[in-house]
């Protein structure tokens, strides 16, 4: 009888497993997906800081032109 109990026991237990298996999977996937995309954000952000800094320098270098050449007709 325990035999038998125990032959019906085993595909539920397996199947459980199973699908503890496939749970486990799609969490850890969906936590390295989300760090990639993490990691590729950072990536994208710190060029277009870089490309910020540029836009930066030169606008700071027409308005040290401009001011130069005001001082230049206006003194």
């Amino acid at each position: 009888m325990l035999e038998l109990s125990g032959i019906l026991a085993t595909p539920g237990v397996g199947s459980l497993f199973l699908g503890l298996v496939l749970l486990f999977y799609l969490i850890i996937s969906k936590i390295v997906n989300a760090k990639k995309e993490n990691n590729d954000s950072l990536e994208l952000s710190s060029s277009s800081m870089s490309a910020g800094a540029n836009k930066t320098a030169g606008v700071v270098a027409a308005i040290t032109a401009a001011v130069i050449e005001y001082r230049k007709h206006n003194s």
